[in-house]
């Protein structure tokens, strides 16, 4: 049932962009739906109706003149070229709003788990520069740690010789230069690190829930490149059982676990959502952007044959996808 809240609020979040900006646009919203699949409830409220669907998964936005060709000037296809980008846009768009604003939350509100010294290793100089037990790793060489991962990366990206190391002690940021080891091929800066939970400060909350959303979408970004490349990525592609599963299992980790996955997916829904390819929000403003070059539209019959093909080649990738997790469910591979 929480995945299926999780999955719904993105979607729901998703949607309510394009409706939002489509009616202060002045484009005719047909139907906004809340839910798939048959009507619980429905009302009429001017030129919209909405409805409460049985299966509380997403919902949908529908808009007058949405693939075809509609002469009306309230609809989709008339509406002026910016307008109807924002009006595409602004679905990934609130996704990655709403990314900002749980990962505030987690971090202003909640506490964000951060690096933090556990103990210090005897053949280093860490102790020698300054690094002390409890101290939180801040930053490496000028880099922000944010994500899981960010402490053991900046250090072997480190070509220096030495590491620049800031630090939180006692509320107070301590900069300091410690040399590495190498302990069996790996560089370390002399620590053992465990988590722990840290609030920060309103305003530092704001910076930092805008860097960690950029972080993600830069990783997602080099995960479609390594896709597309052949060079490989960490992890595999999950369907929509695994992700319930996923979701499934970090709820019972606990809440602040929960908002941070939340918020990670609700990034990675916008970004994807953004991917130039057919049925995608992306794939959508692949052709606004024709049309601006062009100075005339692709006649709407060709663009939505493009993305029914593509919505086809979605629907087949999801099938493949569920297949997997199930084989992986019932296997052990997925969700341990």
């Amino acid at each position: 049932m929480i995945a299926i809240l999780v999955l719904g609020l993105l979607i729901l979040a998703h949607e309510f962009g394009h409706y939002i900006v489509g009616k202060k646009s002045g484009i005719a919203v047909l139907e906004f739906a809340v839910g798939m699949g048959p009507k619980v409830v429905s009302w009429q409220r001017g030129e919209t109706q909405y409805s409460i669907r049985l299966i509380p998964l997403g919902g949908f936005c529908r808009f007058l003149g949405e693939d075809e060709n509609n002469s009306d000037p309230r609809s989709l296809t008339a509406a002026p070229l910016g307008k109807r980008f924002m009006t595409i846009f602004a679905g990934a768009f609130f996704n990655i709003i709403l990314a900002f604003l749980l990962a505030f939350f987690l971090m202003f509100g909640l506490g964000d788990n951060v690096p933090t010294v556990a103990g210090l290793l005897p053949d280093s100089n860490s102790a020698a520069a300054g690094i002390q037990e409890g101290d939180i790793v801040y930053s490496i060489d000028g880099h922000t740690l944010l994500l899981p991962g960010d402490l053991n990366k900046y250090v072997q990206e480190n070509q220096d010789g030495t590491v620049d190391v800031v630090v939180l002690r006692n509320g107070q940021k301590v900069g300091m230069e410690v040399e590495p080891i190498v302990q069996d091929g790996v560089k370390l800066i002399g620590v053992q690190s465990s988590y722990t939970v840290h609030r920060f400060g309103f305003f530092e909350s704001i910076g930092r829930a805008v860097a960690w959303c950029w972080a993600l979408v830069v990783e997602i970004f080099l995960f479609f490149v390594g896709l597309i490349t052949g060079r490989g990525v960490a992890g595999g592609v999950v369907g929509p059982v695994g992700t319930i599963s996923v979701i499934g299992s970090v709820a019972q980790v606990g809440f602040r676990s929960l908002v941070s996955l939340v918020s990670m997916l609700s990034i990675n829904l916008g970004v994807v959502n953004l991917l130039p390819l057919p049925a995608l929000d992306g794939g959508r403003l692949v052709f606004v952007l024709i049309e601006a070059i062009r100075g005339k539209p692709v006649p709407p019959e060709k663009e939505g044959m493009v993305h029914l093909i593509g919505m086809a080649a979605l629907m087949v990738l999801i099938v493949f996808l569920t297949y997997q997790d199930i084989v992986g469910l019932f296997t052990g591979s997925l969700g341990g």
